[in-house]
């Protein structure tokens, strides 16, 4: 038995890459019974009514009059709609074409220089003799039209833009916090906010969250809950007898993703959905694909930016080994956007106290008007986190601020450095303006290197390891004293208050008194004695010495 096909269905066909240039959506829905082309005057002897013609315009060029006929007569003969060649005789439907098909309402759609006339044909008659074997074409090709996407630069989106006309439907990837990660055009929050009352979510208001409810939670039963993380959860919902599905979409970012479609009820109407459920299982599976990627190239870059770091910054630690073939450091330093057109900071920062439980990674990836707009190369691991930033003074400003005041860090920044070579000294400038602001009596806040004090100074400007085995030496005789460091350090960091070091170290001042006498008989240093102090202060790593004696 033959199959119906529909002037929709031909034009619908990925493959063909058809396009409506003329006529209302209404004259999609009609039948198509055949399709030929023709280059030869009244081609309507060789037609039956309910065909499509085909014509690259051969004759019809500089004859407006003719075209007009040709419209005219196709349209006397019932013919479906008229597919015109773009590339060949003609860049465009030429105007005269479009205003007389236009008056008397019939079809016009352009047909592109890569798709051939015999491949139209075909498929009409393929779809007219066996409808199954249309049909599963018809999946093959919108499989491939959506797999391309992956291709593209920004292949969520492109997925989404591509899914939405194919089924059709509006098209959005939630999470189960109310976040729309991506959609279709015409995606609208009112439209979220009906799916959310479908799933017995509670509405938010735009940009507001789903007050930390789960969709999972309204995807489940009194007898089981429905695993989020499987393509096989699927809920289906109507939403003012508009048709709708959501389906979980599988990743190791977010367990809570879900892709979700509502259709017009029109659509529905007119049998449009048929394609709907696997295509929305299909494009499910694309998303894990296409997420994963992300994903894979995210951590690639975090690893080339950590490994450049490293080698700028003159780390010697494994982890920060250059990779195998790698280019020279100034063209990966290009890839971050980083050319040294205008300064660039070296940033050192921390957390010395747990204050804050916001990821710095999470931070900077969800910050898209600060840290996507700017050339930056960043690394944040082992709660470190160190940075390259090409931007001005006022700028770096702002970016530290914002730094600080999310994240509660201590943070230190370089001079302005200018080359790739002055990275390395611009790493330590940081390094040690950090030391001084992360040992203050507020250790939360930011501090650059020109505002440091002449220790901070000095000691960025000596060799690390030179230093490191001085410090070694200086203190290797408290080696065996246990806690003799550490009150040490305690007694200098509060600024020579015998009261407030044993406050910090929950002891009794007697205590603290007893071990700064073992220390002086040691060390045989004179802890009243400011030359001592200083030599302590840089054996233990402290530049910020007191201001003024405190009594004891």
């Amino acid at each position: 038995m033959k199959g119906q096909l529909t002037l929709r269905q031909v034009l619908e066909q990925p493959s063909l890459g058809l396009s409506l240039a003329t006529g209302e959506q209404d004259c999609l829905d009609t039948l198509v019974t055949g399709a030929h082309s023709f280059e030869i005057s009244r081609p309507t002897r060789w037609f039956s009514p309910h065909w499509i013609a085909l014509t690259t315009g051969l004759r019809l060029k500089g004859r407006p009059s003719e075209q007009r006929d040709l419209i005219y007569e196709l349209k006397s003969a019932g013919i479906v709609a008229l597919g015109f060649a773009i590339g060949i005789n003609f860049q465009t439907v030429p105007q005269a074409l479009v205003n007389a098909a236009t008056e008397s309402q019939l079809p016009i759609f352009t047909v592109p220089f890569a798709t051939r006339f015999a491949e139209i044909i075909a498929f009409v008659n393929q779809s007219l003799v066996d409808p199954n074997m249309s049909a599963l074409r018809r999946f093959v090709s919108v499989q491939d039209h959506l797999l391309d996407a992956l291709r593209i630069e920004d292949p969520i989106n492109a997925l989404l833009e591509r899914l939405a006309p194919l089924v059709p439907a509006q098209v959005a990837l939630i999470n189960s916090t109310g976040t729309v990660l991506s959609s279709s055009p015409g995606f609208s929050s009112v439209e979220l906010v009906d799916v959310l009352q479908m799933l017995d979510l509670p509405a938010p208001g735009i940009g507001s969250k789903w007050n930390g409810q789960k969709l999972d939670k309204a995807l489940s039963t009194q007898d089981q809950t429905l695993s989020y993380r499987s393509l096989e959860v699927l809920k289906e919902f109507k939403i003012q007898d508009n048709l709708g599905l959501a389906i979980a979409v599988d990743s190791r970012r977010d367990s809570n993703l879900w892709l979700t479609l509502i259709q017009d009820r029109r659509d529905q109407e007119k049998g449009r959905f048929e394609l709907a459920l696997p295509l929305i299982r299909f494009a499910g599976h694309m998303l894990s694909v296409a997420i994963e990627t992300i994903d894979q190239k995210g951590e690639a870059r975090r690893a080339a930016a950590r490994s450049l770091i490293g080698e700028l910054a003159g780390l010697g630690n494994r982890k920060f080994a250059a990779l195998p073939g790698a280019r020279p450091p100034v063209e990966r330093l290009v890839d971050f956007n980083i050319d040294f057109s205008m300064s660039v900071f070296v940033i050192y920062a921390s957390r010395v106290h747990a204050s804050s439980s916001i990821d710095v990674a999470d931070f900077i990836a969800s910050d898209q008007t600060m840290f996507q707009e700017i050339p930056i190369i960043w690394d944040w691991s082992d709660g470190v986190f160190v940075s390259f930033v090409q931007l001005t003074r006022e700028d770096c400003e702002k970016l530290v601020s914002t730094l600080v005041s999310n994240l509660s860090l201590s943070v230190g920044i370089s001079d302005p450095v200018f080359s790739p070579e002055s990275l390395k000294p611009g790493y330590r400038q940081a390094f040690a303006a950090f030391g001084e602001v992360s040992t203050g009596d507020s250790d939360i806040g930011d501090l650059f290197y020109s505002e440091c004090t002449m220790l901070t100074w000095l000691v960025a400007h000596t060799d690390p390891r030179a230093l490191a085995e001085r410090r070694e030496d200086k203190l290797a005789k408290l080696n065996g004293e246990k806690y003799s460091t550490a009150t040490l350090r305690a007694y200098l960091e509060a600024n020579l208050d015998v009261a407030r070091a044993a406050t910090n170290l929950s002891i009794h001042p007697n205590t603290i008194r007893y071990r700064l006498n073992r220390i002086r008989e040691i060390l045989g240093c004179d802890l009243d004695q400011l030359s001592d102090l200083v030599e302590l202060y840089l054996a233990l790593g402290i530049t910020n010495p007191p201001l003024r004696k405190i009594d004891k």
